[in-house]
C-alpha cells in the first residue's frame, strides 16, 4: 500500500519556514495507530522548546479521520529517558521526520540511548 505523505510534506514545511523559531523536531509514531489510518503518514509529536504553544500544534480532522499534532517540550523526553515518566513509547519508538539542525537530532538520539540504557538495568 502506497503511503500519502501529503501531511508529513506540508507538515516539514510549516516547520522549516513559518514555524523555525518553535519547531526542534517533528516526529511519527505509528504504534497505536489504526490499522485504517496507517495509509497515511502524519506528525504524532512536535518537540519544542518553545514557551507558548507552537502554531503547528492542532487537532484536525481529514476525510473522518482524526489527526493530533501534539507539542512535547524538552522536559518530558527528558523524564522518559531516566524512566520518570508514563509514557516513554514516542522516544522508544518513533521516526524522526524534521530536525531544525543537527544539535537537535543528536539530543533526541542521546535520550533516546539513554533511556534504552536506563530499561538495560531495570
Amino acid at each position: 500500500m502506497k503511503k500519502d505523505n501529503r501531511l508529513v510534506d506540508w507538515a516539514i514545511h510549516e516547520a522549516q519556514t513559518r514555524c523555525r523559531d518553535e519547531v526542534s523536531l517533528l516526529l511519527e509514531h505509528n504504534s497505536y495507530c489504526l490499522e485504517q489510518d496507517r495509509s497515511v503518514r502524519y506528525v504524532n509529536t512536535i518537540i519544542s522548546d518553545a514557551k507558548h504553544w507552537c502554531s503547528l500544534a492542532r487537532t484536525f480532522i481529514i476525510n473522518g479521520i482524526g489527526y493530533d499534532f501534539n507539542q512535547v517540550a524538552w522536559e518530558s523526553f527528558e523524564r522518559d529517558a531516566q524512566g520518570r515518566d508514563s509514557y516513554p513509547c514516542v522516544l522508544a519508538d518513533s521516526q524522526v521526520l524534521y530536525s531544525k539542525n543537527e544539535a537537535e537530532l543528536q539530543r533526541f538520539l542521546y535520550l533516546r540511548a539513554k533511556f534504552f540504557a536506563h530499561l538495560a538495568y531495570v
